[in-house]
């Protein structure tokens, strides 16, 4: 008997253990994401072996199970206010709060056995992989999801991390179950394993918080080297540098500590500027982003690159208020300027600023373009209207003011209000040849980002929809695009996006508002090749037409084609397409007949419009063979400069570009030194381009202002070409550059100019950062002769100005600053004691002569005249020899005052150590 009961208790034993075996998410969605987790430790089930799925999950067990996916282990010092340190989740939280992922409430609780919502899950996990997105969601209780998990939610989602239910609802309040908990750890843990997503401890970044320049506490990520912590979104670091050398230099100092509070030697500018200056850094970071996903999300782009955002906050320039790209380094600087409360602000933390600079470094990389006139214009008009944009797109500004939270810079709306052209030809438009700003591209951007305001203004207003017709239009410009290009460059993006016949017109009434009416401004226009011209009589075509290159004529006015025609040598006119509205393409092959001289073919257009009336244009262009040689490209032209006929261009020559027009690969360039008589490497470029660089240091000593350079091109077969370029040279004679001239004196100014040609002087005032004021000092005006005089009663005291000379045919131009500031003498206060001084004991000068905001330069030579040793100071004393170095010998002393970059002329001291 016993036996049997002995059966049935062993029996009734492997019934139990077969239940419990028998796991509660047998038939369950969430089965593959437990058994992974459970096979990798990172779950287990309760006492009675069961998962519970569909139960909620605490916030104490959510953040244990992360710690142990994550493989999260160091603990901090720092505990919530709710947490004792005796409870089993302790030290996870600890954990937690070391790393960041969880903040606590505004008490400083972590609620740990409080269930936790979807929304705080996404939050966590958003944190851990530093994803989040300001993409807009489309659920239909969109409205209940809280706006500090929204990002995080939208980002989870754009990984495919995280989705909605059934029914487009997000249930972003709800409690989240266990298995939901698992299932979205599952996931990250894989796709972390896979290198699809990196978190905050793999990329070294520590998750901070802290407050913007609105007051609001928002959460960062910090990136730890070197012991010190800098800003950083694994795209960029934000750094801060205290002067623009330093910027150069790359001696930035860390933006934050864990602690939020300073590291390095900023102490001084920390009184100086206060908190002011983390919260500006920490808003110029959530700029970034909001830029970053604009271009993601809304113009379906990533600019791959990286680049790092300095911001200067220079303590002996508090006013300063600039903001600019490099891309050749790729890195934004925004500095520091004083409001009118006395606090600092980085015109970075204003967005449309940053996202003006950011829009520069993505123009620039994926489409290169030339940061001059008219080009230059449409670059910085594109910038402008991005930055204004992506502030409507936030809902932070829409005044169509380019940095109005900061003060007004460029009105977009009504661009005469500072000082900017609305359209082509007002009075404040600047001649797109002129060199000063390079064209006038600040002052000439409005009337691009005015026409964009104009289709905002009259129907087009979708944001997104306007950011992509700009946006689109970049690839169809190139590097010396006009404005009449961008006309028909954003007809063309139209057309992809598929505008409408009334978005259409509102584009095109837009151009013509401004004088862009068509694409060069004015009369019909022509497109050889990708390149407009307009109805000029005889135009030299940029791009020169190769021999096995076919000639496209597309025609993009409001006209009706009758025909295409070449004319022959003896003026024959050839028809060569029937009716054309649009497009013909000639041959590959011109026949000789059709070539004038010098290689030229005339092209005619004949147009008729609707009453009938016949217009004729006649376009130029050239024709070159493949075996070309070498081309020589200024400003876009072909010249082919001769000692008889050189070039005129200016004492600062810069921008030669040598094209090879050959099937051959060129394996070296090279340029004769004329110093030498011996050939140098070009600067690096291209196999089949190059660019050349040179300064003309001495050109009063050039004969008859004349200069030659001397290329030679290596080709890969081993024969060579070399090619003689015939500058002349126009420079003024009797100012040197920084020259300070008397404001009582008439102001003479003399050149290298031929008698009886005509001459373009220019004469503007500058501000102390060297800008140029909207009054010119001297308007345009043509000269002749070899000398021009400029009244001593428009000479101010203490100002600064800029001349800018050009022959009235020349691409280059000479440019002078002459300065009226009067520069006090330097004086070496304890000469007589020092003149003579003792060998081994320290050398010290005390100066004067300087006033607020002027700077020393001592120069220290020896015996043979051979530099040893150069300061710059703001201070009355400095140390030129320490004891060590005061050896005996002679040794001559340099003194001069710096002031607004206008130097006084240096004074020499003789000093004998004995």
């Amino acid at each position: 008997m016993k036996k049997n009961i002995l059966i049935l208790v062993t029996l009734f034993i492997v019934v139990l253990t077969n239940i419990s075996l028998c796991s509660d998410y047998e038939n369950h969605w969430a089965k593959e994401a437990i058994e992974l987790l459970k096979e990798k430790e990172i779950v287990q089930g309760d006492e009675t072996g069961n998962i519970n799925p569909d139960a909620n999950i605490t916030r104490a067990e959510f953040v244990k199970i992360v710690n142990k996916a994550m493989n999260y282990a160091t603990k901090g010092n720092e505990q919530y206010n709710d947490i004792s340190g005796d409870e089993w989740y302790a030290e996870e939280f600890l954990i937690a709060k070391k790393i960041g992922y969880v903040q606590g409430d505004e008490n400083g609780n972590a609620n740990p056995n409080t269930n936790i919502t979807r929304a705080e899950a996404c939050v966590i996990l958003a944190r851990i992989f530093n994803i989040d997105n300001e993409k807009k969601l489309n659920f239909f209780d969109e409205e209940a999801i809280p706006s500090w998990a929204y990002t995080s939610i939208a980002g989870l989602i754009e990984k495919e991390i995280i989705k909605g239910y059934d029914g487009n609802v997000f249930n972003a309040n709800n409690n989240i179950t266990r298995a939901e908990s698992f299932t979205l750890i599952n996931k990250v843990n894989q796709m972390k394993e896979n290198g699809e997503i990196k978190d905050i401890v793999s990329d070294n970044l520590v998750i901070a918080t802290g407050k913007d320049i609105y007051g609001n506490t928002v959460s960062f990520y910090v990136v730890k080297k070197d012991n010190k912590y800098y800003l950083s979104n694994n795209r960029t670091e934000i750094r801060i540098a205290l002067n623009m050398d330093e910027v150069k230099d790359e001696k930035t100092y860390p933006i934050t500590t864990l602690d939020n509070k300073w590291e390095g030697n900023l102490n001084s500018y920390i009184d100086f500027y206060g908190d002011r200056l983390a919260s500006n850094a920490i808003t110029v970071y959530m700029n970034e982003k909001k830029v970053y996903d604009f271009y993601k999300n809304v113009l379906n782009t990533e600019y791959d690159f990286e680049y790092k955002i300095y911001m200067t906050c220079d303590k002996n320039d508090p006013g300063q208020a600039s903001a600019y790209t490099w891309v050749i380094d790729p890195c934004i600087n925004v500095s520091y300027y004083e409001n009118n409360d006395a606090t600092v602000d980085s015109v970075g933390a204003y967005l449309d600023i940053l996202a003006h600079e950011i829009t520069h470094m993505v123009h620039f990389k994926t489409s290169s373009y030339e940061n001059v006139s008219q080009s230059g214009a449409i670059v910085e008009g594109y910038a402008d209207i991005m930055g204004e944009l992506i502030e409507i797109y936030y809902g932070i500004d829409d005044s169509w003011i380019h940095g109005n939270t900061r003060g007004e810079m460029r009105s977009m709306i009504n661009p005469n209000d500072t000082s900017n052209p609305a359209k082509i030809g007002d009075a404040y438009y600047w001649d797109p040849n002129f060199l000063l700003d390079e064209g006038g591209i600040h002052r000439n951007s409005t009337i691009i980002s005015h026409v964009a305001y104009l289709m905002y203004k009259n129907g087009i207003n979708d944001i997104e929809r306007l950011a992509r017709l700009w946006y689109g239009s970049i690839k169809y410009m190139n590097g010396y695009s006009t404005f009449g290009e961008c006309r028909y460059a954003i007809l063309e993006s139209a057309k992809e996006l598929k505008m409408t016949n009334k978005e259409i017109e509102i584009i095109k009434n837009a151009f013509n508002e401004v004088g862009i009416i068509n694409e060069t401004g004015e009369g019909y226009t022509v497109i050889i090749n990708n390149v407009e011209y307009s109805n000029l009589n005889i135009i030299k075509v940029d791009d020169i037409i190769l021999e096995h290159e076919n000639i496209r004529l597309h025609y993009n006015g409001d006209k009706i084609v009758k025909g295409w025609y070449i004319i022959s040598n003896n003026e024959e006119i050839i028809e060569i397409g029937d009716d054309k509205k649009e497009e013909v393409v000639i041959d590959t092959y011109i026949n000789p007949e059709y070539i004038f001289e010098n290689n030229l073919v005339k092209i005619r257009l004949v147009l008729i419009d609707n009453s009938g009336i016949e217009k004729i244009e006649d376009i130029n262009i050239f024709f070159k063979t493949v075996e070309d040689g070498i081309a020589m490209i200024l400003s876009g032209k072909e010249y082919e400069a001769t000692e008889e006929n050189p070039i005129y261009t200016g004492a600062i020559f810069d921008g030669i570009v040598l094209e090879n027009r050959t099937n051959k690969n060129i394996e070296k360039w090279e340029i004769m030194n004329e110093v030498t008589g011996k050939y140098e490497l070009c600067k690096e470029g291209t196999n089949n381009k190059q660019e050349i660089f040179t300064v003309m240091d001495n050109y009063e000593e050039v004969e008859e202002n004349k200069y030659k350079l001397t290329i030679r091109a290596e080709y890969e077969d081993g024969t060579e070409e070399i090619k003689e370029i015939y500058l002349k040279v126009l420079h003024i004679t009797n100012i040197a550059n920084n020259d300070i001239v008397s404001a009582n004196e008439d102001l003479k100014i003399k050149w290298s100019g031929e008698a009886g040609k005509e001459y373009y002087i220019r004469m503007v005032k500058l501000s102390e950062a060297g800008d140029e004021y909207n009054t010119e000092i001297e308007p345009g005006k043509i000269v002749t002769g070899s000398e021009y005089i400029v009244s001593a009663e428009k000479l101010e005291k203490n100002c600064k100005y800029r001349i800018a000379l050009k022959e009235s045919n020349a691409q280059y131009y000479h440019i002078i600053v002459v300065s009226t500031m009067e520069v006090n003498k330097t004086t070496i206060e304890n000469y007589n004691e020092i003149k003579t001084h003792t060998a081994g004991e320290e050398l010290k000068l005390k100066l004067s002569g300087k006033e607020a905001g002027d700077m020393y330069q001592v120069i220290l030579y020896d015996t043979e005249g051979r530099l040893m040793w150069v300061q710059n100071s703001a201070e009355d004393e400095m140390i030129i020899m320490t004891a060590e170095e005061a050896v005996r010998g002679q040794y001559k002393i340099g003194v001069s005052i710096s002031r607004q970059g206008i130097s006084s002329e240096k004074e020499m001291f003789d000093i004998t150590i004995k």
